[in-house]
């Protein structure tokens, strides 16, 4: 099978350079031309439709320093900053809800990445919370979130909210306000990666992620062991077809894992191969 090809424009090309630089001073010369090659407002309009606007302000800062770069640009970084906080903290608070009553949970994907991985949390643009349990707690964790005030519901209207569905299929969804009026998505799931995707025989077992995962000092968040981390953000990235929303975003899951944790890279290929 041939796999089909994608050709980045113009704009999206220098994009990339930014959120793919390797260190400070290729990150600062990549922030640089993209904003004088285009111009602060087609620069400004990119990066918010690929939902990094807040990744480039940051860039931007350590480029220009603070007092020069454009207020929307620090409007996005602060606004990010103050969201995906309030998201870590409800994290935790859950986390320490579950664990009274015995249930692990594991943060997946971003929410891990931006607890334990990446130091900015202005930079870990996320839309939801996604969290892993044990199958066999998934009824007891459902009951305490509704209990704690958080409403079940699938955002795709496709979905039913029935419970016996929602567990056979592998997760559910609920909602709730914050302190700050933003509502929070948080995704429950005992599978880490839906057999909808992947051969069920293929999936990942989750006690056995499980029995791999880190704790984290200072929380009762767990985190995948970093081969298991990169090898679930990996294949959701390709559920998404590398490309589709939220495109860029999924992609720097990879590389925050890559470059923030130590891979070995034996395991790693031991477990994708299994």
């Amino acid at each position: 099978m041939t796999l089909p090809t994608f050709k980045l424009s113009y704009p999206e090309a220098l994009l990339c350079e930014v959120l793919a630089a390797c260190d400070q001073k290729e990150r600062i010369d990549a922030v640089q031309g993209f904003i004088e090659k285009l111009g602060d407002e087609k620069a400004f309009s990119i990066s918010h439709v690929n939902g990094v606007s807040s990744i480039v302000a940051h860039a931007l800062i350590d480029a220009y320093g603070i007092e020069r770069v454009p207020s929307h640009w620090i409007r996005e970084h602060e606004e990010n900053i103050s969201r995906i906080s309030l998201y870590l903290k409800e994290l935790d608070r859950v986390a320490e809800k579950f664990a009274g009553e015995g249930i692990k949970l594991i943060a997946l994907k971003n929410g891990g990445i931006a607890r334990v991985i990446y130091p900015c949390p202005g930079c870990c643009p996320m839309g939801d919370v996604d969290v892993l349990i044990e199958r066999n707690c998934f009824r007891r964790a459902h009951q305490i979130l509704i209990d704690d005030g958080y409403k079940f519901e699938f955002r795709s209207p496709l979905e039913e909210s029935n419970l016996e569905e929602a567990e056979k299929s592998g997760g559910s969804e609920y909602w709730k306000k914050l302190s700050d009026g933003t509502k929070l998505w948080f995704e429950l799931q005992w599978r880490a990666v839906s057999g909808r995707w992947i051969r069920p025989d293929q999936e990942p077992d989750t006690n056995e992620l499980m029995d791999r995962s880190i704790a984290i000092s200072g929380t009762n968040v767990r985190l995948l062991s970093p081969e298991d981390n990169l090898i679930q953000v990996t294949l959701h990235t390709a559920k998404h077809s590398y490309v589709r929303a939220p495109g860029f975003r999924l992609h720097l899951d990879v590389v925050r894992i890559v470059e923030g944790q130590i891979i070995d890279w034996d395991i790693f290929v031991k477990r994708v191969m299994k």
